[in-house]
């Protein structure tokens, strides 16, 4: 008993057809693959912001009207500028208890912490809640009007 298998012409390219889709949809898949698991391995590679050419912060001092603070990311760190009867300071945003962002109150002029209700004055230094170490100080430079932030 034999089996013939032999095909018709139209018959082997539709199976060679078949067989170079799901060869190509094999590849395709792979390539797909091989991507979504390289792109984190590479982004995880690089160097972080904080370890690359540094970048000032600037901020010009017409943006910043006296009892107003201003926000930016400087090298990973939120920092906080603020100007206080003309005096300008500058400050790491972070809570030294949580590391929560601070909220510059312009009433009382202090900053509040969302996260746990420290209080700190316009110095940095703490005047309530569960905090007992003062707001990080920033050295800034201000030239031709510019606050720069290096």
């Amino acid at each position: 008993m034999s089996i013939e298998t032999s095909q018709s012409p139209d018959a082997r390219r539709l199976d060679e057809g078949r067989r170079r889709f799901c060869q190509a949809a094999i590849g395709g898949m792979a390539v797909v693959a091989t991507g979504a698991v390289a792109y984190p391995v590479v982004s995880f590679l690089r160097l972080p912001k904080s370890q690359r050419q540094q970048e000032a912060m600037e901020i010009a001092l017409s943006d910043l009207p006296d009892g107003s603070a201003l926000w930016g990311d400087h090298m990973g760190r939120q920092i906080v500028v603020i100007n206080v009867d003309g005096n300008i300071r500058a400050f790491d945003g972070s809570c030294p208890h949580l590391g929560c962002i601070v909220q510059w109150e312009v009433a009382s002029r202090s900053f509040l912490c969302p996260c746990h209700g420290a209080i700190f004055n316009d110095q940095g230094q703490p005047t309530g809640g569960p905090v007992n170490a003062p707001l990080r100080p920033v050295e800034f430079v201000v030239t031709d009007g510019v606050l720069r932030i290096a």
